[in-house]
């Protein structure tokens, strides 16, 4: 219910949904995002653009977004908390992380194994540290070169453009963080790592 409400408040309710969480800053490429939002745009009707977060770079990727004309569907939504991203998670269709090395490389990207657990493909640059854990090139989403807006875009056209293919690899995504990422298997190594280290002195 939540859901369709938020769903009702935004608009998005026949939409496809691509979602990006995080600070809006210059390491995190969400320029090449909009970028690429903009050529599917040209070719897609029904999918729109949401961001959360804010940063220094809010004016200048809104300012982006209207001289790409995508405006209209690109919906800036600044900071929200973490215990409301679950709704948002729930409705998108593809979670997306762009980010670039800039200064440094984005180190983890926690965001990656929310949408995960929430049975959402995932795309990522090859940037974000994680994202070669956490994504099976081709079955729960795409690694893509970092600063390529193309490669951004035909990889939400090849999830986005298929409801099988959609649907197969977010059920792989939840799968993944299932097998690798629970809990216990963190409790169980955190403590054999502690046992090994006891061990060893």
């Amino acid at each position: 219910q939540n859901l369709e409400m938020m769903q009702r408040k935004l608009n998005v309710k026949d939409q496809k949904v691509v979602l990006y969480v995080g600070r809006l800053r210059k390491q995190k490429g969400v320029d090449y995002l909009i970028h690429a939002f903009s050529m599917l745009r040209n070719e897609v009707d029904n999918v729109v653009l949401i961001i959360i977060g804010n940063g220094e770079c809010m004016g200048e990727l809104t300012t982006l977004s209207k001289k790409l004309n995508v405006n209209h569907h690109t919906l800036f939504l600044g900071y929200i908390e973490n215990s409301k991203l679950g709704t948002y998670y729930n409705m998108c269709d593809v979670l997306v992380m762009p980010s670039i090395t800039y200064e440094q490389a984005d180190a983890w990207g926690f965001v990656i194994n929310e949408a995960m657990y929430f049975s959402k493909p995932v795309i990522a640059s090859d940037a974000v540290g994680a994202s070669f854990d956490m994504i099976e090139n081709g079955k729960n989403g795409y690694i893509v070169p970092e600063r390529n807006s193309e490669a951004i875009y035909q990889a939400l056209k090849d999830i986005l453009g298929d409801p099988s293919v959609e649907r197969k690899m977010g059920h792989c995504s939840k799968r993944i963080v299932d097998e690798r990422f629970r809990y216990s298997n963190m409790v169980e190594g955190f403590a054999a790592a502690i046992e090994y280290v006891r061990g060893s002195n």
